[in-house]
């Protein structure tokens, strides 16, 4: 089906008028008199009550067109249909219809009738072209505003009246209709040879009818005379061949490749989008169809579609040749050589000539370089085909064995529960090949990686925490195990040294042996709020054999736990939080205004321990602070605030929690 870009909206109504000019002009040279109306049709649908930027959809378009003196153009009509009933998708009935000329009067009429219901695309088509059924050709304007199919499709509507003999084409305007609804519009303009436009606001749909009242286009001449193209009268399937021709050059003029019967068309392009080449010749490339037979090469006038020159062409069969490929291994990437047309959808693919509908590793020719092209070969060792595909014709053929690879496994057969476990292997290293482990009590896949994302054919595996013997897989992408080892995984251990009672807030040195998987972890815990985290820390990033932990500021009993990825305690040790004592004192007991004194202080002197000073009167906080851990000496130099009255020295621990507080006098 031959398919025409979208034109700017600026040409639409342009166009239409072309029409009814077109077909009342006389030509250089008449072929014979045609009987030609152009008829606007739309719905009074619910669709037609959308919001269109600051109004609704039909009354954006009768303002618009009621805009514009149409007078002169008298052959120009107007259809509105409208639900006949209460049943939606109901037969349709005509709300009114008259004169383009006469249009800027009939404004009320079309905004009259409220707009309601669903209504069939399908029904006001045929109900248009049946009643206008004594045109030799009719020339429709659509006007969407969604698509009210109602189960039957408006393109295929489209098709079985012109198999009836009806000479219509339909002209599309959407009045912003959502992008999932335009492809069956699109497919009646196309397959009516009429435009497809899209208005997305008023301002669209304006600019449609702006500066062509009075633009209308020149009659189309159709002297045969004035066209002649040169082609190859010979040409083989699927091949692109050059065309050169002389002709009017108007804008959307083409030139076509059809069918014999003119039913079909192939591919096409517009003449004057071409260059020019060095001899001063007119040029176009086109592909010929992919199938042997007899077509016709078509110059075809932009509005009209009328055939200004026709020549008859012959398509041969193409020919094609593969080039023989030693054995290759299953599932694995390689390439063949080829020759062939390349047309727009040749393969190149593999076949099991015992099962032809099997699907298998295949390539466009159109995505290989000229002479090569890569194939994944089936993951099942055996005997294959590879064949050149034309238009389900097979033109080279090849045969292909594949056989089995062989694959290396190479790990500690004992490991340490919640372990890693580190796995060497040589295989194919093709696509989606996978190293899994598989165990438990269904025999499930527990863990998994593809072969192919790992260079260096080293690949890691989570351990399970449940003891017992597991396998190691080599799987195909067909899930076929081309290599399968055991490992055993036995209980890890750990242990931790016990801690003496520590003052709330300290941190504390916990010494440890473990197996450092990755994940585990040392942790306070209370047994009270298991869930709950008070310090940890990642043992693999402490090597050592201890760990600094921050104890918890509330006094009480917890502990510390050695933990493993999979959340199983493998060790654990009491410890006694015993609560934390401070004293401060200032060494006078007024000070004056932004002058410096001493402080002396006794405490836990933990890491963010600070002294402050704070104004009792407006809670401002922060007037001097200072971190204990900086003054081992329990003696601090603090600066007094710098506007008199009475204060309050604090001693605070990282967590905010006050442990001291003493009066202070600024004078």
């Amino acid at each position: 089906m031959l398919k025409f870009k979208s034109f700017n909206l600026r040409l639409f109504l342009s166009v239409i008028i072309g029409l009814v000019i077109v077909s009342q002009a006389s030509s250089a040279k008449k072929i014979s008199k045609v009987n030609s109306d152009t008829i606007i049709f739309l719905s009074s649908s619910d669709s037609m009550r959308d919001s269109f930027d600051d109004t609704t959809k039909i009354k954006a378009f009768a303002d618009t067109m009621a805009s514009y003196s149409f007078a002169k153009y008298s052959a120009i009509k107007i259809i509105s249909f409208s639900q006949k009933g209460k049943n939606n998708c109901a037969k349709v009935e005509i709300g009114f219809r008259a004169n383009l000329k006469t249009f800027s009067e009939l404004k009320s009429n079309l905004l009259e009738k409220k707009p309601t219901g669903k209504i069939s695309a399908s029904h006001t088509l045929e109900q248009t072209v049946r009643m206008n059924a004594n045109n030799d050709q009719l020339n429709l304007v659509y006007i969407a505003s969604d698509l009210d199919i109602c189960n039957i499709d408006v393109c295929k509507t489209a098709k079985r009246l012109k198999k009836e003999g009806y000479k219509f084409s339909v002209n599309v305007l959407s009045l912003n209709v959502p992008q999932e609804n335009q492809e069956s519009l699109q497919c009646l303009a196309e397959t009516t040879q009429g435009l497809f436009l899209h208005a997305k606001n008023r301002k669209g749909l304006n600019r449609i009818f702006d500066n062509i009242v009075d633009k209308v286009n020149s009659p189309i001449k159709d002297k045969i005379s004035e066209v002649k193209i040169k082609s190859l009268i010979s040409i083989t399937a699927g091949a692109k061949f050059k065309i050169k021709w002389d002709g009017p050059n108007n804008k959307h003029d083409r030139i076509v490749i059809s069918s014999f019967d003119n039913k079909f068309n192939y591919d096409y392009s517009y003449v004057n989008s071409t260059g020019v080449n060095s001899t001063g010749n007119k040029e176009i490339i086109l592909r010929a169809p992919s199938k042997e037979g007899k077509y016709r090469i078509h110059y075809l006038t932009g509005l009209k579609n009328i055939s200004l020159y026709s020549q008859y062409i012959e398509v041969k069969i193409a020919k094609a040749y593969l080039g023989a490929v030693k054995a290759v291994t299953a599932g694995s990437k390689f390439q063949v050589t080829w020759s062939g047309p390349r047309g727009k959808y040749d393969q190149i693919r593999i076949l099991n000539p015992k099962k032809p509908n099997t699907h298998l590793s295949y390539t466009f020719t159109k995505l290989c370089p000229k002479d090569k092209a890569s194939l994944v070969a089936p993951n099942k060792p055996g005997r294959y085909e590879i064949q050149y595909l034309t238009n389900n014709k097979v033109l080279a053929k090849t045969p292909l064995f594949v056989k089995r690879d062989k694959v290396k496994l190479s790990f500690e057969p004992i490991v340490m529960a919640g372990s890693t476990l580190y796995i060497k292997w040589q295989g194919p290293n093709n696509q989606f090949d996978q190293i899994r482990l598989v165990g438990g009590k269904n025999n499930k896949v527990l863990i998994s990686s593809y072969a192919s994302m790992q260079d260096n054919q080293l690949i890691k595996l989570m351990v399970p925490e449940v003891l017992g013997k597991y396998r190691i897989e080599y799987i195909n992408s067909n899930k076929s195990v081309l290599a399968s080892k055991w490992v055993e995984v036995i209980a890890a251990k750990a242990s931790l040294r016990p801690v003496s009672p520590v003052v709330a807030g300290a941190k504390i040195r916990v010494h440890w042996q473990g197996p450092i998987n990755e994940y585990d972890q040392i942790k306070i815990i209370n047994d009270k709020k298991p869930d709950k985290k008070y310090a940890y820390v990642f043992v693999k990033f402490h090597r050592t054999d201890h760990a600094r932990l921050n104890v918890p500021e509330k006094a009480g009993y917890y502990e510390i736990i050695y933990l493993s990825q999979s959340k199983k305690i493998l060790a654990r040790t009491a410890l006694k939080v015993v609560e934390a004592k401070a004293s401060i004192l200032p060494i006078v007991k007024s000070v004056k205004a932004g002058t410096n004194f001493n402080v002396s202080w006794k405490g836990p002197g933990n890491q963010y321990d600070t002294i402050r000073i704070l104004d009792l009167a407006n809670k401002a906080d922060k007037l001097a602070f200072i971190y204990v851990k900086m003054h081992r000496s329990h003696h601090a130099r603090m600066i007094a605030p710098r506007e008199a009255g009475l204060y309050e020295i604090q001693y605070l621990t990282s967590g905010k929690k006050i442990l001291a507080r003493t009066e202070l006098h600024v004078e």
